[in-house]
């Protein structure tokens, strides 16, 4: 399962209003591309019922709801990343410093400009840097597609 996720930041809340499924372009089980067109086309449709583009989500079928290692070199930083297993679904945020945060049970963005609470350190239990926090917009720039996976770029997708 790969998705876009669109909806509203309200009080540094993010609220997922829509998900729109993709199709997986990878040709593999255990990783995912969005192409330009489908990300697109996502992006024209969430703006036009007036949400915000927030992150992606995707599917780890056999493994944990948590970001992969390759998760955690290619993802975008700077949106909302839910992963999701038959038995959880996970939300996190990846700084541009590749560090992964859990996005608490009550939706809470760190807020811009200021480091993400105690509690919210990565899965490995590294302590995120004191400077972190999301880009002013999350948002990528109009026409912007995630870039193609490969084992050496950085990409949309990712691996279980």
């Amino acid at each position: 399962m790969i998705a876009v996720l669109g909806g509203q930041i309200v009080d540094q809340a993010a609220h997922i209003e829509r998900v729109i499924l993709v199709q997986n372009q990878s040709g593999q089980h255990d990783s995912f591309f969005v192409t330009a067109q489908d990300f697109s086309r996502c992006e024209q449709d969430l703006r036009a019922a007036g949400l915000t583009w927030l992150g992606f989500a995707h599917s780890h079928p056999d493994g944990p709801a948590t970001p992969s290692s390759r998760d955690r070199e290619q993802l975008w930083t700077g949106c909302l990343q839910v992963i999701t297993n038959p038995r959880h679904i996970n939300c996190f945020f990846i700084d541009d410093m590749r560090v992964v945060h859990s996005v608490p049970q009550d939706n809470t963005v760190p807020p811009n400009n200021t480091a993400p609470p105690d509690n919210t350190a990565p899965p490995d239990n590294t302590a995120p840097p004191d400077n972190t926090a999301p880009p002013d917009n999350i948002a990528p720039p109009d026409n912007t597609a995630p870039p193609e996976q490969t084992d050496q770029a950085p990409a949309a997708g990712a691996t279980a």
